[in-house]
């Protein structure tokens, strides 16, 4: 566990140095990740399929972490909660392939995004396109920084 912490850190201080986002996946290990990058002082974050406690959530966005959300949103109230408390300024949507489907027992595929889409749009109470214009802004900011 302290090996993986420490090569952790190292990975948060080479994002920094390079100015690349840190993309993470924290499965069973929100706190203690949350924590660290807290502790390293880690900016443009995206915590990929984020599995924490709406108490995490809270304090990942005042970190001003993104959150990104696979269609699985369709069926899992959890993350149908995050997108109904997060800033649509701080998500993303993934496909998490193969992996988490909005239907039970088949493949996630990149075309399942539009489903994801569809479900933050009508948790959002806006249309599709608008939901469609903040996430590729999001993108740019994150992912296209100089």
């Amino acid at each position: 566990m302290e090996e993986q912490k420490e090569v952790f850190k190292k990975t948060i201080r080479l994002a920094e140095e390079i100015k690349k986002p840190l993309v993470v996946h924290t499965r069973k290990a929100e706190k203690e990740c949350l924590d660290i990058l807290e502790e390293m002082k880690a900016k443009n974050v995206v915590l990929h399929c984020f599995m924490g406690n709406m108490k995490l959530v809270e304090r990942a966005e005042k970190l001003g972490y993104f959150f990104s959300i696979p269609s699985i949103i369709v069926r899992l109230k959890h993350f149908q909660e995050v997108v109904s408390r997060v800033s649509l300024n701080n998500l993303f949507t993934e496909t998490d392939a193969p992996y988490l489907s909005h239907v039970r027992g088949e493949r996630s595929e990149p075309i399942n995004v539009k489903e994801t889409i569809k479900k933050i749009a009508e948790i959002k109470k806006i249309e599709d396109s608008e939901v469609e214009k903040i996430i590729f802004s999001n993108y740019q900011k994150v992912f296209l920084k100089e």
